[in-house]
């Protein structure tokens, strides 16, 4: 969403995006300021975050210093990243997960369909965040699709992150 920025001695706008980010290894949020007149970070205004470190709900604020004045306060979510590297090893009536850690992550859960475009349903939950890989058994012979995503709790709402790439297995 954009919003107005008030800047002093001249009829001109500027307009704030707060882009919604995910949580990755780097911990980078990102926040484009676009102006109709050149301003410049740090010299025109300054940008400071708030709870922009985890899962959840951040803000930025936007202040013009020098000849601008002005507050923009805005908030956007950040959600978990996907899991990645995620690996399917199909074993007799069973298949083993493997996947990377994903930051933030307080658990993550697999999913699995007989179709790649299917219903998926809940077949393993994984509730510690060092855990990276987990075994699905008793299964049928045949062709199925696996996907992870993490998830974490926040103010006592579980949150879930994107899932991961799909992965096929023939189940022997």
């Amino acid at each position: 969403k954009a919003s107005d920025f008030a800047i002093t001695n001249t009829s001109s706008k500027a307009t704030v995006v707060a882009k919604s980010v995910s949580v990755d290894k780097t911990d980078k949020t990102q926040v484009t300021v676009e102006t109709y007149v050149a301003m410049a970070d740090g010299k025109d205004y300054t940008v400071t975050y708030k709870n922009n470190t985890r899962v959840g709900t951040a803000t930025v604020v936007i202040k013009g210093i020098g000849n601008y004045k002005g507050t923009i306060t805005k908030t956007f979510k950040i959600r978990l990243a996907a899991p990645s590297s995620v690996t399917v090893k199909a074993g007799k009536a069973s298949v083993s997960v493997k996947w990377s850690k994903v930051a933030g992550a307080e658990g993550y859960k697999i999913y699995a369909a007989t179709k790649s475009n299917g219903t998926y349903k809940l077949v393993k939950t994984v509730t510690s965040s060092k855990t990276l890989s987990a075994s699905v058994k008793n299964l049928k012979k045949g062709t199925r699709y696996f996907k992870v995503r993490a998830y974490s709790k926040v103010n006592g709402k579980v949150v879930y992150g994107t899932f991961s790439s799909v992965k096929k297995v023939t189940i022997k």
